[in-house]
């Protein structure tokens, strides 16, 4: 390492390559000190990024947002972000869609900066030539469908998906007056080739001609600001938020590690006793794997998810029937009255209070208390108390509860329409009669008399649920609940 020059007041490190040549690596860049955790990263991969601290105000520059992180065996951990748009900013023509996507170079000329991070940054591949690409199928072509067909003009799909301008950067006829100034670059790649005058396979470097086809689609705003890979897509159905909060309940990933037993150690003499001793079941041990940049992220305590909302969690429970909360060491009579109420009894009595909280309740659904209270403790138990500020980032929903469980299910959907319920007896009382089961109370209303309700369950599920647990639900209401018209339910949820 050499330290002198115009640069030595920069404090900059500058490494001399093989080939010759000199390189300067700021202090902030992560490879400065690739030997400050010599024994966590063994393979020399990268602990700390100057992009870290970039996470925190990514939200903040927005409005709704979600984000969780995701890691990976090898390099660095990346942010899945959900970006929800206020109803007069979401993007609604393929004009909008050019205003917040791009999927071209830019012009080196005009934006010479923007153009450095895209071609450094937002180009995918060539899958089949890179030698150490990990996107490559069994076929030997990209997984993830590059190079992507030119495209003059966005366009959306029979899916709702967008398809993103690709201009050919050639003069043609059908192409825009600007399609002339598009450009191509030229990147190096590593490629297997196969010499006979050598032993195995050796790899070579080699140019490839990059277009518009293999630019990943991203925001110029946000990948100028950022200086580095933020790939920015049009989300138009709630499949998007499922995609999130998999990494959030998915957990890490599981391994399995075989314990052997060296025989070779042991004598004719002993009669192979201790050889047959060995215990088959201790010879292997179930874990998690956990990479060095997770470990990090996790003792620096980094947040590993986020949202801009609050969400209550709100019980479903019979009258009687709450889950209980408990210490071990906590007395009986203790535990009895610290679980009596619940958020669920606590709106009944809220209901029930003649005040101007008691009003305001009234005129609420169940899942509507979380925006105009808050849920605090006073004394030895919980209460709703008036919100002051903060309800419109908070959101109330109730526990999702399965058909099978009839009486939940039903008192669920009476919670869905009844406001201002004061007890479990009124909430079950439809035009002055007392009804001896909740479904019997639903019929009363009329809410059972179509696939009304049906439908509800399962696009509400299709918010949370995997297609699997979708099939399943179908498939329990189709059991429980005689859909008039199963079928209609059937075709209208597909794809979800």
């Amino acid at each position: 390492m050499i330290d002198r020059g115009p640069t030595a007041s920069h404090r900059d490190v500058v490494v001399r390559y093989q080939r010759g040549g000199l390189r300067r690596i700021f202090e902030t860049h992560p490879l400065f000190d690739p030997l400050q955790y010599p024994l966590i990263y063994l393979r020399g991969e990268v602990g700390w990024s100057i992009h870290t601290r970039y996470i925190d105000s990514v939200p903040k520059g927005f409005g709704d947002t979600e984000y969780v992180i995701e890691f990976q065996k090898r390099g660095l951990p990346h942010a899945h972000i959900l970006v929800i748009l206020k109803g007069e900013s979401k993007p609604k023509t393929s004009a909008d869609y050019d205003k917040f996507v791009s999927a071209e170079l830019p012009d080196r000329e005009d934006h010479p900066e923007l153009f450095e991070t895209v071609s450094s940054c937002m180009i995918h591949g060539p899958c089949e030539k890179s030698i150490n690409s990990s996107c490559t199928g069994d076929d030997g072509k990209s997984s993830k469908l590059f190079p992507i067909a030119f495209v003059e003009e966005t366009r959306v799909d029979r899916d709702g998906y967008p398809v993103y301008r690709r201009r050919h950067p050639g003069p043609v006829e059908s192409a825009s007056p600007q399609a002339s100034r598009l450009t191509t670059i030229a990147r190096f790649v590593s490629k297997r080739v196969q010499n006979p005058t050598a032993r195995g396979r050796r790899s070579r470097r080699e140019a490839n001609v990059v277009d518009n086809r293999w630019v990943v689609p991203y925001n110029p705003y946000l990948c100028q600001k950022y200086n580095c890979h933020v790939n920015v897509e049009i989300c138009s159905t709630v499949q998007s938020v499922k995609y999130l909060y998999k990494y959030v309940h998915k957990g890490q990933d599981l391994a399995t590690v075989t314990r052997q037993q060296d025989t070779s150690i042991y004598s004719e003499n002993d009669g192979g006793a201790d050889r047959n001793s060995v215990d088959e079941i201790q010879q292997y041990l179930n874990g998690r794997y956990i990479s060095p940049p997770e470990a990090c992220w996790t003792i620096f305590k980094y947040d590993m998810q986020e949202k801009s909302h609050h969400v209550h969690q709100l019980p479903v429970h019979e009258e009687g029937k709450q889950l209980a909360h408990y210490s071990t060491i906590a007395a009986i009579q203790d535990i009895i009255e610290y679980n009596q109420f619940t958020r669920l009894t606590a709106f009944f009595e809220l209901c029930g209070v003649d005040s101007t909280e008691g009003s305001i309740a009234r005129e609420l659904l169940y899942h509507e208390v979380p925006i105009y209270f808050v849920w605090k403790k006073r004394g030895n138990r919980f209460h709703w108390f008036k919100r002051s500020r903060g309800g419109d980032k908070a959101i109330g929903r109730m526990n999702s509860v399965s058909p099978r469980d009839v009486n939940r299910y039903y008192l669920r959907i009476l919670l869905c329409y009844r406001r201002g319920p004061t007890s479990y007896e009124n909430l079950g009382t439809v035009d002055g009669v007392v009804h001896e089961t909740y479904k019997d109370a639903a019929l009363a209303m009329g809410l059972l008399e179509s696939d009304e309700e049906n439908d509800r369950c399962l696009t509400e599920a299709t918010t949370f649920q995997m297609p699997q647990q979708l099939r399943h639900l179908f498939a329990v209401l189709f059991v429980y609940c005689a859909p008039a018209s199963p079928e209609t339910l059937w075709n209208k949820h597909l794809p979800a």
